[in-house]
């Protein structure tokens, strides 16, 4: 997150620089230094810092501390300043915040509270620079598509729901747009304020779980910087136990104190799984499914609001135009129709991913339309000619192990059509990545599983969802 973050140090005294200096490279940022006013200031000029440390006082130089922090914030406002002095008075420090500084540290400090205050300041300055992202391609991606009835009710649902403090839970299959839901909703509820994703599998490392739950205050960190915002955790059913009582707490409000008081966070939880069925198994804390649960949403799924098929498909026929270099295309009505007709078990990421396979399909085959010969067989419905081929077997067997036949056999196809690229296999069978990982160990599909092994050292980048 902040290794190769560069600091410019300004102050008069060499010594101090370079402790300082090594205190930071420590822990990943790149350190520079200056001596006076008009050093920093050129600096800065030809190579603008992340952040800057600042000495109130200067000597031999034309502009104090509070001086060049003026001229910083006039010509960078961005960039965050702390201000260090060994002559601190509460006025200079009132003084130094007012102007612009990010926050204000007294001499002698420990290289502890130099590290947190620098890192806080940092991980601050990247989800401002995140966000502004976000913001600048959100736009009508973010957008919920559709004028169906089920998509017209959860619209007003989403408007209600921004309007309170109450930490929801977001229930709907794989791919229907969880995130995007609660995207919409902290954008509708504090438009500037930050919003934090954390996938449950992020949280199984140790490093990110001190972040977010020590009990110290530099555990507070990403707290303190989502104070006011939104910290979304995709698929809280897949937590194990022991984190879910980290979550419990969370929600309880003994990770929401802080020096300055308390913080306000709101929480959303998204899961494509039952949790109720979870609780009674076991699996999941029940104060926690009621906690996390004050409020619930459920997504529909495609095939629920296929009236909306239409419009969903001309918003990526002009979003891969426009930011994926495909040619603009129209379909056919006939394909359109098979469009409608198929279920689609992956619902809105599904139909993305196989609008954009077919979009480049089309622009190799040099055309600008596509018709139901260019359609996958999935959605021809024509796999189904596999089970006709099986029907005398699976009608002899018992149902639970007929459909594990079925599932082992379709897999193995899918598998075998891709290559064994289990990111290629997944996006056209419509499951997560994960999750079909797991369906084929558990069926002992493919006996090589070096397929698996290679996947898992790629990172898979993820598009965001649009409803």
């Amino acid at each position: 997150m902040i290794y190769g973050t560069t600091v410019l140090i300004i102050d008069d005294e060499e010594d101090i620089c370079k402790l300082i200096s090594d205190i930071l490279q420590d822990d990943g940022f790149r350190c520079t230094s200056a001596k006076n006013s008009d050093e920093a200031l050129e600096k800065i000029t030809k190579a603008a810092p992340s952040l800057i440390l600042l000495d109130i006082w200067l000597q031999n130089s034309n502009l104090d501390g509070l001086g060049v922090l003026e001229v910083i914030k006039q010509k960078y406002p961005s960039i965050p300043v702390i201000i260090i002095s060994g002559h601190g008075t509460i006025e200079i420090a009132v003084s130094s915040i007012k102007i612009g500084a990010y926050d204000y540290i007294e001499k002698p400090f420990t290289s502890s509270k130099l590290s947190v205050t620098v890192r806080r300041a940092a991980e601050a300055l990247l989800l401002k620079k995140e966000n502004a992202e976000l913001k600048r391609k959100i736009t009508k991606k973010s957008e919920l598509i559709g004028t169906s009835p089920a998509i017209t009710n959860l619209k007003s649902i989403v408007d209600k729901i921004a309007t309170t403090a109450s930490r929801i839970l977001i229930e709907g299959e794989f791919g229907t747009g969880k995130e995007l839901v609660a995207r919409t909703i902290h954008k509708k509820a504090n438009q500037r304020a930050p919003f934090i994703k954390i996938n449950t599998s992020i949280l199984l490392h140790d490093k990110l779980q001190n972040e977010v739950f020590s009990d110290t205050n530099s555990g507070l960190r990403l707290l303190e910087i989502l104070n006011n915002g939104t910290l979304f955790i995709n698929e809280v059913g897949s937590l194990p136990l022991n984190l879910q009582h980290k979550i419990l707490k969370l929600l309880k409000g003994q990770y929401m104190k802080s020096e300055g008081g308390s913080l306000r966070v709101r929480v959303i939880g998204s899961t494509s799984i039952d949790l109720k069925k979870e609780v009674k198994k076991g699996n999941f804390l029940q104060d926690l499914y009621y906690r996390l649960g004050a409020t619930q949403i459920r997504i529909p799924s495609l095939r629920e609001r296929k009236g909306d098929i239409q419009e969903i498909c001309s918003f990526f026929i002009n979003y891969f135009a426009k930011n994926a270099n495909l040619e603009q295309v129209t379909i056919t009505e006939d394909a359109m129709d098979k469009f409608k007709d198929y279920e689609w078990p992956g619902n809105v990421k599904q139909f993305k991913n196989t609008l954009e396979w077919l979009m480049i399909l089309a622009k190799i085959q040099g055309k600008t339309v596509i018709d139901i010969s260019m359609l996958p067989l999935y959605v021809l419905n024509k796999i189904g000619s596999m089970v006709l081929q099986m029907d005398a077997e699976i009608m002899s067997i018992p149902l639970k192990r007929a459909r594990e036949m079925f599932e082992r056999r379709y897999l193995q196809e899918q598998m075998n059509r891709f290559d064994n690229n289990i990111s290629k296999a997944s996006i056209f069978v419509g499951m997560e990545r994960s999750a079909l990982h797991r369906k084929l160990k558990l069926l002992n599909v493919n006996e090589e599983e070096s397929f698996v092994e290679e996947e898992d050292k790629m990172n898979c980048k993820v598009g965001k969802e649009t409803v």
